[in-house]
């Protein structure tokens, strides 16, 4: 390991300085663009040792964790930089695949909004730990506060680690994915070791002598539900399904399905494919007829539940269906005449092969966490006669490296 001093270029889509030497790029977690930093040089990796002159977008991170776990990558970065260098990496990725479209607005992000976070927990003889995982390994970062969660979940972080002591055995480590609902938390924890009975009784006693756990689970088996944690999708009550995807920010799904519903609301009839547990189905119904298709069984049933329980909507219908392996094509598109596609960070290359074929779909909203895939199946849709109405950019993963976005298309 060597020193030296470098220039920063430009930060980079995944949160580094990147200093541009005559031996190939240098990158420098947690430096900005025209700062000159001395680095502890590993390869082609820098740690930075001292700034020698300090960018004018650098601020002061509101976190005292900064830096040491792995949940945020630029919290040193000022807002209008920030939302610049997410904007700009999200234009990239389109713009490498070809898509001639400038994203049209960047609705930001604001401090605690995550309802859904991921913790780690490792106990040992003395103590059970609860955090994240350092960036690039596997050690904990034991956390008291987190600027990024909802401030209901960081306040209850001393009852979540209270679970993790009794489920986790000394010197193993467990995962606990924490939902904030409607009516409390609904805990899903997974790890590489089963339980035992008298475990099981004693988390399970724990849940039910608080007033916020509505169901715990563990390993995909739900160990004790008090009452089934709730969502709203549009005005509808859903019963959420243990371990389901839900948006990060309740304010990034509004504003999704606002943009979605106002560009299918001419449609009558409408396919919602990779549906969850309904996010876009319920909302879209107010106007059209919709057929929610979704690889979940349990996601599916929610729907069922949600539609019988709910007066005045359009007709709902759903189908058990593994998109990936088996998408709608021309034929299955025929009684539609808009779709909205929300799927995993893969994307939807198989579908948007299909939909790019189905001459009577007049209207697309494609919805994505990732703009390179999104980027990917655009393209594929526009060769098929489809034209870019719009793309917006939604923060709901603040100072990461991720972006959520909603592209618009008519053919």
């Amino acid at each position: 390991m060597s020193q030296i001093e470098v220039k920063i270029d430009h930060v980079g889509a995944r949160g580094d300085g990147i200093a541009k030497t005559e031996n190939g790029p240098i990158f420098v977690p947690f430096a900005l663009a025209g700062e000159i930093v001395s680095v502890d040089l590993d390869k082609s990796r820098g740690t930075i040792t001292q700034i020698k002159s300090k960018s004018p977008e650098r601020i002061d991170p509101v976190c005292a964790h900064f830096q040491k776990c792995g949940g945020c990558v630029v919290q040193h970065m000022s807002d209008d930089a920030y939302q610049n260098w997410k904007l700009n990496n999200a234009q990239q990725a389109l713009d490498k695949a070809g898509i001639k479209h400038k994203i049209d607005q960047f609705l930001p992000c604001t401090i605690g909004e995550r309802r859904r976070v991921v913790l780690t927990a490792h106990r040992t003889n003395e103590e059970t730990q609860l955090g994240y995982l350092q960036a690039g390994s596997h050690d904990l970062v034991a956390i008291n506060e987190c600027a990024v969660a909802h401030p209901v979940i960081v306040q209850n972080f001393d009852l979540f680690r209270d679970v993790a002591q009794i489920v986790t055995p000394h010197y193993k480590t467990s995962q606990l994915t924490i939902l904030l609902c409607e009516n409390g938390f609904d805990i899903a924890i997974d790890a590489d070791f089963s339980l035992k009975d008298a475990t099981i009784h004693a988390v399970s006693q724990k849940a039910t002598s608080t007033n916020v756990i509505k169901r715990l689970a563990f390993n995909g088996e739900v160990l004790v539900e008090i009452e089934p944690p709730v969502l709203t999708f549009g005005e509808t009550i859903i019963q959420v399904p243990s371990g389901n995807f839900v948006q990060a920010s309740k304010r990034a799904e509004l504003e999704m399905v606002d943009l979605v519903t106002k560009h299918l609301k001419p449609c009558k009839k409408v396919v919602d494919l990779f549906s969850g547990s309904g996010t876009f189905t319920f909302p879209l119904a107010h106007k059209s007829a919709v057929h929610a298709v979704e690889t979940s069984g349990p996601a599916l049933n929610s729907i069922d539940r949600g539609f019988r329980s709910r007066q005045g909507l359009k007709p709902i219908s759903t189908e058990r269906r593994d998109l990936f392996r088996s998408p709608f094509v021309r034929e299955d598109l025929k009684p539609y005449q808009g779709v909205l596609f929300d799927p995993p960070r893969a994307g939807a290359e198989a579908q948007s092969k299909q939909l790019a074929r189905a001459l009577n779909i007049k209207k697309v909203a494609a919805v994505s966490c990732n703009p390179v895939s999104l980027a990917r199946d655009l393209e594929l849709l526009t060769k098929g006669g489809f034209k870019i109405k719009s793309i917006t950019a939604i923060d709901q993963f603040l100072w990461s490296t991720h972006i959520e976005m909603v592209a618009l298309l008519e053919r």
